[in-house]
């Protein structure tokens, strides 16, 4: 699902879907969005596009119990601090994450323990 370039200001899951759309492909890049939390991403998301918002917290378990999750694109968000809890992830035999976040202004991201 493409819903890029509008104004979406928040990833909610309204009705509680959870796995019963098989959504595997989101692109939410160029909106609004400030916050992510365990709900914002469906358990059958692979490739989720969140680049270029205004993403500034990431709460913990946010991408646990992703099973299907391959990539997350973070890039140009506005995260200044990050909790190693916010990038836990469920653990499976032989499969490789890919959680990237580059900032424009700072390579560099200091990280809370929480």
């Amino acid at each position: 699902m493409d819903i890029s370039h509008n104004l979406v200001d928040a990833l909610e899951n309204y009705y509680g879907l959870k796995d019963n759309l098989g959504l595997k492909y989101l692109d939410a890049s160029k909106n609004l969005i400030e916050r992510l939390e365990p709900m914002s991403i469906l358990p059958s998301m692979e490739h989720v596009f969140l680049q270029e918002n205004m993403i500034n917290d990431i709460a913990p378990n946010t991408f646990v119990g992703k099973y299907a999750l391959k990539q997350v694109h973070l890039e140009k968000n506005k995260l200044a601090t990050l909790s190693t809890k916010a990038l836990l992830v469920t653990p499976q035999t032989g499969k490789q994450y890919t959680i990237r976040i580059v900032r424009s202004v700072s390579p560099t991201i200091p990280y809370r323990d929480c």
